[in-house]
């Protein structure tokens, strides 16, 4: 998923817990100590489906270009781009200097590497399908063929890298910004006898941070400053303390004692909060739903799914539960990251629906009808969540909306660690699942083409042609027609909406508490932390 599982938030803990302070002596700066409401899954660029993982990445890694705080894309290891007059062909020449945490040079071939990983099909990279238009890239990714020297990346040299598309696609430097189109050094990846990314010590680094006391499962780590960096001159934040903590009770009680400078609020909090000048509010671009797995229970019926969708207040949702964290969710892209150029609008106005829009009376006739046509009375399903505060707050709303307004259902809430939430989600072993996804800096695109039939995250089965034909035809003769492009992903919204085979929920903001003491810290629009540019004094 792109990042697609969890929202972004940290929690700090002092020093003491990290093993001592050694790398603040060395500077003026202090150690930031910061908290995420999650598990850190992995550090293989390939196989990372979170946002924990994603955002851990992208302190500790870089591709040929990066996403800085203020979510402007910049060239990172590579130092200039060559683009052919028919926009097909791109050709980077890499910095001098380049290294691993571990001093080994960063070629082209690592790049020529990263980007096989990721396209690897056994791998199910989240990131794979914002890059098969790359020559032979769709062939290689769907199997049919094991070669990847038919594949448009190539090294041309040890600091040349040219990757040749099909169809010109002005959005791939911010396509590029992904962790996983960083470069992989092979033979650091075959030392690690398949277990890559899992722990710190199976982790290589050619970003602006290393990875520090992470066993596998650690609730507890930490970011040092990686002195190979390219750029570690510039890198102002010596150290990053995280810590675990899915309360955000637990969080707030960590913060007002200084031993978090950042903690997440649920919506009691922000209520109380939000005048305090330590209060922060980010905009992201994660859109919340309810996935439905049309094989379990009665959701092939496509007018219960319906049900389900606009039998859910969202404003109620946003307002009550989510207070400053989420506004109604009108489209599964987000609001605020595309303009329709037909209207006008917003995408998420133009391309609204009523399929989408609470209407408790129209939801109970069509649950009726579509038990009607099962031939069944009563129903039960499973909501499928994460073990996170808000995630158990929105678990039990959903709960209650769907068992009041859907006469005859009953709905039962399995609550689970987020690594166990993605296995499950991979397996198909959920009825809904109450999750989220942000795409990445390609917009649209990134949302709409996640559920088409060969789709490896629409884990509901949703299969539709005219789905899948929208989504070629934006990808392909529509690519640089930036008007029908848009069109085109538009009616693709509508149709998952009319389908149900998701029911947006939410558009997020993150809000949180941050230590005065802390300055200059940027979130981008992906819940990416910069780390490098902030200080703490």
């Amino acid at each position: 998923m792109n990042k697609g599982t969890g929202i972004i938030a940290g929690v700090l803990v002092s020093s003491v817990l990290f093993g001592g302070t050694s790398v603040q002596a060395a500077t003026k700066n202090k150690a930031i100590n910061y908290t995420v409401t999650s598990e850190l899954q992995t550090l293989n660029q390939a196989t990372a489906a979170d946002t924990v993982s994603e955002s851990i990445l992208y302190s500790t890694g870089q591709g040929l270009y990066r996403m800085n705080g203020k979510s402007k894309v910049v060239l990172a290891d590579a130092k200039s781009v060559d683009i052919s007059k028919d926009g097909k062909t791109y050709t980077f020449h890499l910095k001098s200097g380049l290294q691993y945490s571990n001093g080994t040079k960063v070629t082209a071939q690592d790049y020529v590497y990263g980007f096989q990983q990721t396209l690897t099909p056994k791998n199910q990279s989240t990131a794979a399908s914002s890059v098969l238009d790359i020559v032979g890239a769709a062939d290689f990714y769907n199997g049919k063929t094991t070669d990847f020297s038919t594949v448009g990346v190539k090294a041309l040299d040890s600091k040349t890298v040219q990757i040749k598309l099909t169809v010109a696609n002005p959005d791939l430097p911010k396509i590029l910004t992904g962790s996983g189109f960083y470069p992989e050094n092979k033979a650091f990846i075959d030392s690690t006898d398949g277990k890559y990314g899992s722990t710190a010590a199976t982790s290589l680094s050619n970003g602006p941070y290393i990875l520090k006391d992470f066993n596998g499962s650690s609730t507890t780590f930490k970011l040092v400053k990686n002195p190979n960096y390219v750029d570690a001159a510039k890198v102002k934040t010596p150290q990053v303390n995280y810590t675990v903590v899915k309360d955000n009770t637990t969080g707030y009680n960590l913060f007002q004692s200084g031993k978090v400078d950042y903690t997440t609020l649920n919506a009691t909090q922000v209520k109380s909060l939000k005048k305090s000048k330590e209060y922060r509010a980010d905009k992201t671009e994660y859109t919340t739903y309810m996935q439905f797995n049309l094989k379990r229970s009665v959701l092939n019926n496509k007018k219960i799914r319906q049900a389900m969708e606009i039998g859910v207040n969202k404003k109620e949702l946003a307002n009550d539960v989510l207070t400053g964290s989420s506004t109604p969710a009108t489209t599964f892209a987000p609001a605020n990251i595309q303009t329709d150029h037909k209207s006008g609008k917003d995408f998420s106005k133009a391309y609204q629906t009523t399929y989408n829009q609470y209407n408790a009376k129209k939801a109970a006739k069509l649950f009726a009808a579509g038990m009607k046509e099962e031939g069944k009375q009563t129903a039960t399903v499973t909501i499928l969540a994460a073990d996170t505060s808000e995630a158990k707050d929105v678990s039990v709303y959903l709960k209650a909306q769907l068992e009041k307004n859907l006469k005859g259902l009953t709905v039962n809430i399995k609550n689970v660690p987020k690594p166990t939430l993605i296995a499950d989600m991979r397996a198909g072993n959920f009825d809904i699942v109450y999750i989220g996804w942000e795409g990445d800096a390609s917009g649209v695109m990134s949302y709409e083409q996640v559920f088409t039939s060969d789709g490896i995250f629409s884990f509901g089965n949703y299969k539709s042609a005219t789905y899948d034909a929208l989504i070629k035809k934006a990808k392909t003769t529509d690519a640089t027609k930036e008007k029908e492009r848009v069109a085109d992903l538009g009616k693709a919204d509508q149709m998952l909406q009319k389908d149900a085979a998701l029911a947006p929920l939410g558009y997020t903001t993150t809000s949180a508490l941050l230590s005065k003491q802390v300055k200059n810290l940027q979130i981008n629009a992906y819940g990416d932390v910069d780390f490098m540019h902030a200080v703490k004094k």
